[in-house]
Order: C-alpha cells, then structure tokens, then sequence
C-alpha cells in the first residue's frame, strides 16, 4: 500500500447524471457510458453529483463478455450496524475512497453505501478480478454487509444535498501484493492459452493420440461460444437475456410429429460466410479464444450443422475464415440475435423442486412481474404506473398490474385509474373499464356519475367520446453535461 496524492486512474461515466435512485434506477435500460481518466477527488465529486459508475468494457457495451479492464474494485456495503466513518475505521485495509448512497438514511440507522480500492495498475480479467475481490472481502471480513454484484454492474452515484451524504478519500493505493496472503495460489495469472489444440484435431483420420479428457475440453469450450452467456436470475429460477445477444446460426426445424431435427447447410448456401460470421460470434461470447481455440470449435461446427460432403471446406478455408475473424473481430457491426421469449427456465433448478419446464414458465413470469411490484410509486394511480413502467422497458399488461396491486392489499385510487382508462382509450365502455379493473360496471358508473356531476367536472362525455380535463405528469428529465 502506498499513499500517492497524484493517482488517476480510467473508470467508466454515465453520460448524464440522476438527482435520485428511482430517477436512476428508470434510466437503466438507456444509460450510456464513456471512459474517463480521473483522480479520487474528481471521481467523489461526480458521485456526489448523480453520475453513475461502472468497470471499462468493450465498445463501451456493458457485460461480462466485454470486460476490459478497471484499476479500482467497487464493493457495495448494505445495512452494516455502523455509519461508512465508523465502518472504514474498524477495517484494517482503508478504502481508498468511499461514498454514502442515495438510500442511506442515518437518521433511522440505516447505513448503505460503496468503497473503492484503487490499484497501482490494471485488472484485465474476470479471473484475476474475482480473485481480489474475494480476497479483499475477506481481509476485511465484509461478511453479510456486502452486496455481491457481477463485473458488469453499474453503481448508482448520489447526491452530495441529501442529510447526511458523506464522502471519503484516502489517497491508498494498493497492490496484488498486499492482499497476497488472502488470494488462493496461483489464481492470479495473466490469460493463457490454456487449450493448446493439437494439429491433427483437424485430420479427418481418426487419431488415438487425443485423449477423452481433451476433447471434452473442446467440447465444452465450443459450446460455451456458441451463444452469449445468458444472465441467471438471484432466484435462480431463469435466465434473462442480455441487452446485446448472439448466437451460432443454424438451423433445426420441427416437424409434423413435433420432432426437432438438424437441417444442415449444403453446398450452395453460402456455408463459408455463415462460418465467418459464427467465427466472429465466438469470438463477441468468448473473448480469450486462441486461433487453436476458434479452429476446432468451427470444425465442430462444421460436423454438426453442415453438409460437407460437396466442395468440401479445407483445414486451409479454416484456417483462412480464423485470420479474417481475428482481423476484423472489433469492427465488424455484427447483427444481435432475435430471440423469442424474455426468459429462459433454468431446467436444473425446476427438475430438483419436480416441476416441468412448462409448469414453471407461469410461476416464472409471476415472479418477474412480482419482482417489477418494487417501482411501483403508491402516490401515482396505477395507470399512471403503468405508463411509467413502460418507459423504464418493463414488460407487464395492464391486466397483471392491476392483479398484483390487489394481491399485494396496496390502496388504489379507482377515480384515477378510471380517468386514465378514459384517456388511453376515449371510446371505451364502461363494461370494458370494469372489467380491467375488476369491478362491476355498476361500481364504475357510479363513480363516473360523481366525477362528471361535482362543480369542476373530470370527465364528460361528447360524440360517445370521454373527455377528461386532468393529465398525468411528465417524468422531468435532468441532464447534467460532464
């Protein structure tokens, strides 16, 4: 450890700022970042001003595939029993900055906020990362406090005029060496070309030189290339995809009995091309494939989805297809993958509770949906919400809101939610509007009767056209340029 009062160091910014946690948190989906050299001071200051953080990815497109590289390690401590002065004073390794969250709340001893470890040189890899992490953590023996996030996680900034907002700055900057009684042997390591393929995988003679165990190595290896890695839910019951997913082109069809067969690609159908393209998909999913790596994988490619019995591909049109990938692999604008559905049923987890995938894919979406209950604002009516989960990208029906609102027991204000129903849709009946929110119809005329008799009218009706006078609020949008 060493106090250096002149460190800097490169993290990536949000370009815009966030003057609260539920302004941020409906801005995740279009967040946008840029990598920006900065000292500790600059860095506590733009926290304090709402800017939001995160580690230094590829193309600036946040996720795990992507991770470059960062020189500080961001832990997020949550509801410790003391205040971040007190907490940083009982940990034998001092952060080298620190900063309260916008959910801190000292009044009520409710203490939530973030340090940072900044390092004397780059971290360039998922596995020397985690290997600091934990073994910072358990130098400092964060144990229940600590929130455990992924490489790809943002970090919310806060707001230097909220009661209580403090923040921290050491000037320590350590190194591997420090910590290097608590990080597990050998697990700090620079990338490797850990599957060293030997030459005759290519060979179409069998040759009993390649052991079970390196094929299976392969094997796993081209599968794990084959579509971006899909982001397991803290529940473990599903997977998401991400912003940005790619997988493999092939084809399989499913045929009138309902059977899934491989259609391959024959002669004609641009089978190099489409080789070219997955070779740069592998590559996108798994950025430390060797040339060796990228080779097989394609061949096994080749064997399972291609026919390859006229005009044969070559070792040399592989080898061929791997230079081009690997020239081209960060400018060429590859298309995301479609995909059908928002979730994937995690299979193991389903199997061990005895439930079918398909049984689980309604426990699933109620869970989402349940899980996206926690933005919804009580002082907003619940069309209001709903309007308001639309433009944070939640994918929920009207119908389901109002659902869990009623599970839930939370008060609603029917008046509002039959305002906004009239609005979206002037033309609406009033079975239609009792039905979607699970009244009588006799209930709602009764309380559009009151609105449309009271000394200010909300409502009225015109040409079989509801009219209503009151509007719902915009969301206010704060730019603040860096």
């Amino acid at each position: 450890m060493d106090l250096n009062n002149d460190y800097t160091f490169t993290t990536s910014v949000s370009t815009r700022s966030y003057k609260d946690r539920e302004q941020a948190r409906a801005g995740c989906k279009t967040m946008r970042f840029q990598q920006m050299e900065l000292t500790p001071e600059v860095f506590l200051s733009l926290a304090g001003a709402g800017y939001a953080f995160c580690y230094n990815y590829r193309d600036n497109h946040r996720c795990e595939e992507n991770f470059l590289n960062t020189q500080i390690i961001i832990f997020d401590i949550d509801y410790p029993t003391a205040d971040m002065d007190s907490y940083i004073q009982g940990l034998p390794y001092k952060p080298t900055m620190g900063y309260t969250s916008y959910s801190n709340r000292p009044g009520e001893n409710y203490y939530r906020f973030r340090l940072i470890y900044g390092f004397d040189k780059p971290i360039t890899t998922k596995q020397d990362f985690d290997s600091i992490y934990t073994a910072i953590t358990n130098a400092n023996g964060f144990g229940k406090s600590l929130d455990k996030l992924t490489i790809s996680q943002l970090y919310f900034g806060s707001n230097s005029r909220l009661d209580g907002f403090l923040d921290y700055n050491s000037n320590y900057i350590y190194s591997y060496s420090d910590f290097q009684g608590y990080i597990q042997e050998s697990s700090i390591s620079p990338i490797t070309d850990s599957l060293n393929t030997p030459t005759h995988i290519y060979s179409d003679e069998k040759n009993d030189t390649i052991t079970d165990e390196e094929r299976h190595n392969y094997f796993k290896n081209y599968l794990l290339s084959f579509e971006t890695k899909l982001d397991l839910a803290p529940s473990q019951t599903h997977y998401t995809y991400p912003e940005k997913y790619y997988r493999v082109p092939v084809r399989i069809i499913t045929q009138e009995d309902g059977k899934r067969v491989i259609k391959k690609w024959k002669d004609g159908e641009r089978r190099r091309q489409k080789l070219y393209i997955s070779a740069l998909i592998m590559l996108k999913n798994v950025d430390t494939l060797t040339p060796d790596n990228l080779s097989f994988n394609l061949w096994q490619l080749i064997g399972y989805y291609y026919d390859n019995r006229k005009d044969k591909i070559t070792k040399d049109d592989i080898d061929g297809i791997v230079e081009r990938a690997f020239e081209n692999r960060y400018t060429y604008d590859l298309q995301p993958t479609e995909h059908k559905g928002i979730f994937r049923i995690n299979k193991e987890y389903w199997a061990a509770q005895g439930i079918t995938p398909q049984q689980a894919v309604p426990m699933v979406m109620k869970e989402r949906n349940m899980s996206i209950m926690d933005y919804y604002d009580p002082s907003l009516s619940l069309s209001a919400n709903y309007v308001a989960f639309l433009k944070m990208g939640f994918e929920i029906s009207i119908s389901s809101l109002y659902r869990y609102v009623n599970e839930l027991g939370w008060k609603r204000d029917i008046d509002s939610e039959i305002l906004e129903l009239l609005r979206q849709a002037p033309d609406i009946t009033i079975k239609d509007v009792a039905t979607a929110l699970g009244k009588s119809p006799s209930t709602i005329a009764r309380h559009i009767k009151t609105m449309r008799e009271e000394d200010n009218p909300r409502v009225r009706k015109e040409k079989k056209q509801w009219i209503v006078s009151d509007s719902i609020e915009a969301y206010p949008e704060m730019d603040m340029p860096l």
